[in-house]
């Protein structure tokens, strides 16, 4: 995952920009996993399979889900843009609905410490359909308390 920004001057036009770059290899694999974790004192579990097709694009979803005392908080996928590998670390971006409200966008971080998924750890970043990272639902990851990262 790359940060792009453009900036372009001159005389007859002045302007900016910022996408996000996506770099990956399908044939490195799949990520899928399971798994809870507690995040500002608040039970979350998580539950991921994402993989290539031959054809090279990606298939699979991510669902998330956080207990508040206000009720659940769900992000559910409904497209997967794609995955990227680089060693024990996937990244998975994609849109997603979250309780309800569609048109956001999410990038999955996901480390497979261990086969046995001690250290395993997951995080998320979460972008409404204004643009603007929602702070609430987005941290770094975070080792998790059950479960199991796979790649």
């Amino acid at each position: 995952m790359y940060n792009v920004g453009v900036n372009v001057g001159g005389n007859n036009y002045a302007g900016s920009g910022a996408a996000q770059l996506t770099v990956f290899d399908p044939s490195l694999g799949s990520f899928r996993g399971i798994g809870a974790i507690i995040r500002n004192g608040r039970p979350a579990t998580f539950l991921f399979n994402i993989k290539y097709r031959k054809n090279g694009t990606p298939q699979g979803g991510l669902l998330y889900v956080e207990r508040r005392a206000t009720g659940w908080m769900t992000i559910q996928t409904n497209a997967v843009q794609a995955l990227s590998i680089v060693g024990n670390t996937g990244v998975i971006v994609g849109n997603a609905i979250v309780n309800g409200v569609g048109n956001h966008t999410f990038r999955a971080t996901l480390v497979d410490s261990s086969k046995s998924g001690r250290g395993d750890r997951f995080g998320l970043q979460v972008i409404s359909p204004s643009g603007a990272v929602v702070p609430d639902l987005t941290f770094d990851p975070i080792t998790m308390k059950a479960g199991n990262i796979r790649r």
